[in-house]
């Protein structure tokens, strides 16, 4: 598949138009005049498998065929999990085939999670492009955080049924994604925390009060403890996320850092005030979500731990793009957008087509 032999501007052109097409099909929630017609997940999974398992738009796509080949020739494992390389060994020759059983199941695993929440089909076609389509077509760890996002839904469910047989299972699916890449087994710790984090007004206030001290503690001790060598291999891995911090990088990074904290300001005020109706499974995605981001935002800037700001971002995306599509459809029940609403919108569609059209106009 020497298509991804070198970075494509061309190429990336498709997946820009993948983004469009789910856009302009969705394009009733910017308005909040959404049909409540039957869900047509079909057409989501479609298009966003599509994006994610050609992934012409990020870099990693193009990083991951040149280990993929090292691989396949040299018969030893070139830097994946032993998931990765068993895929290797047992599929056919075929770059394109791998990606397909890895995110193609990872989408799979993500529509299943949006139709046990029985999210608007509308609204989810219409969020997946801004918030979820860049993130999940990123990393080989999507499918471990897919399959983590649906068993913890299939816990939460389980749990408030009294279905003993399928919490075991759906605790030995969470279990199994641990296996799925390095980074999972923090996200499965952090996901229990979330499970036990009282979400409510008082203590929403009490972590962003404690916010600067917390985030001065880890930068005194980033900089005084060098916990992670410079010729260690997780410094290697990480550094190929590094962004150059310049005047533009900068500026975008504070307006998407800004239309995250909107965002979730009002999911979280739908959620407390009871604006919109919330299951167990919908409340526990919502708050795994927020601690994700509250850890992101605490290392986002710091000098040799920035990298889990990226990870805990890019976890983040898997439990958002769920509760934001519950609170987006619910809400038109009041009567259509609200300004808050509409600048949400519109500041991701904004981050997302530049992070693409970046990429297209870099490589043409």
């Amino acid at each position: 598949m020497r298509l991804y032999s070198h970075y494509s501007g061309q190429l990336g052109l498709i997946c820009l138009a993948v983004y469009f097409i789910m856009l302009i099909k969705g394009r009733s929630t910017y308005s909040g005049k959404i049909s409540q017609e039957k869900n047509n997940y079909w057409f989501v999974f479609f298009w966003m498998a599509l994006y994610s398992i050609l992934g012409f738009a990020e870099w990693d796509t193009y990083h991951y065929y040149w280990m993929y080949e090292n691989t396949k020739t040299s018969g030893y494992n070139v830097g994946f999990e032993r998931f990765f390389f068993w895929l290797i060994k047992t599929l056919p020759n075929s770059y394109l085939l791998w990606r397909t059983a890895i995110w193609g199941t990872a989408s799979v695993l993500m529509i299943s999670a949006a139709k046990k929440l029985n999210l608007n089909s509308t609204v989810l076609c219409f969020m997946v492009p801004i918030l979820f389509l860049t993130q999940l077509s990123v990393t080989r760890g999507a499918i471990g955080l897919a399959l983590m996002i649906f068993c913890a839904i299939l816990f939460a469910q389980s749990l408030e049924k009294k279905k003993i047989f399928l919490m075991v299972i759906a605790g030995l699916g969470i279990y199994a994604s641990i296996f799925m890449h390095k980074s999972i087994i923090l996200f499965i710790i952090l996901l229990i925390g979330a499970w036990f984090f009282p979400l409510n007004k008082k203590t929403i206030v009490i972590s962003l009060i404690a916010f600067p001290f917390l985030y001065g503690a880890i930068f005194t001790l980033a900089e005084s403890i060098s916990f992670i060598n410079e010729s260690d291999w997780m410094t290697d891995y990480m550094n190929r996320d590094k962004t150059e911090m310049n005047l533009n990088g900068l500026l975008v990074t504070i307006f998407r850092s800004a239309i995250i904290i909107l965002l979730v300001y009002d999911i979280a005020k739908k959620y407390l005030n009871n604006n919109v109706g919330r299951s167990k499974a919908q409340l526990f995605m919502f708050k795994y979500a927020y601690v994700l981001l509250y850890v992101s935002f605490l290392f986002l800037g710091q000098t040799t731990s920035y990298w889990v700001s990226d990870r805990a971002l890019h976890a983040a995306s898997f439990p958002l793009v769920l509760c934001a599509t519950h609170a987006f459809d619910t809400s038109i029940q009041n009567g259509g957008r609200t300004l808050i609403e509409k600048i949400i919108i519109i500041g991701f569609i904004f981050t997302t087509f530049w992070r693409q059209i970046t990429f297209v106009r870099s490589f043409w």
